[in-house]
């Protein structure tokens, strides 16, 4: 420790500097470090309250709620209408507003983002109509897969239903009764998924092809 106003150097624990007897000295030598102290206090106290933001963040990601992209306010993530302001949660890409609330960390971003830059979770941008999906699996049994993309599974679900027909055919010209055992358990499993796809529908947890909720008009 050095006298401020002399310059001596004191020992570490003196109240008086003994060489100019100055304790004025010794109290703005202490002084300084003290308020760099409650600098490094407060930039300390900035960085946890960062921190504690993003873990409330990644908390709301993981949870059971989310921000209504509308108005901001916490709501359930099954919930398709905001207790608060009244929008439909599946209607972001067809809204008029610019900027939209992050479904995940509730800050403001561009309704056309894919993501949000401060968090990274993808936003749901859903195009495809929840009625037209719906009119689709009860008059054409298979076309609502397509509608939404799913074409792999579309294809998969056609087979199912058109196999039944061949399969009972043949057997009735080879007298084969496996191939109508066969052709029965085809036609079982596409109604048996048929029904959970309309189950999905109806409660609205019937997805696209990348994973966004269907709109409901």
């Amino acid at each position: 420790m050095f006298c401020s106003n002399c310059g001596k150097e004191l020992k570490e624990n003196a109240n008086f500097c003994s060489y100019c007897g100055s304790k004025k000295g010794l109290e703005k030598q202490t002084s300084e470090p003290i308020q760099n102290q409650a600098s490094y206090t407060e930039i300390n106290q900035d960085k946890a309250a960062s921190a504690t933001s993003h873990a409330q963040s990644t908390v709301m990601a993981m949870a059971d709620e989310k921000y209504c992209f509308y108005c901001g306010s916490v709501i359930k993530k099954i919930a398709q209408i905001c207790m608060k302001c009244g929008v439909n949660q599946n209607k972001r890409s067809t809204s008029s507003a610019i900027d939209v609330y992050c479904t995940s960390c509730g800050k403001t971003i561009k309704k056309e983002a894919l993501s949000c830059p401060f968090c990274g979770v993808t936003q749901e941008l859903g195009t495809k109509s929840w009625i037209t999906t719906l009119l689709l699996i009860i008059f054409t049994g298979v076309g609502h897969r397509f509608y939404v993309g799913k074409i792999g599974s579309a294809i998969l679900m056609l087979l199912l239903i058109l196999s039944p027909s061949f399969f009972w055919g043949v057997a009735v010209v080879l007298e084969a009764m496996p191939l109508i055992v066969l052709g029965s358990l085809m036609y079982i499993g596409y109604f048996i998924w048929w029904i959970i796809d309309l189950i999905a529908i109806c409660t609205s947890n019937f997805k696209d092809i990348k994973g966004y909720s269907l709109i409901k008009d």
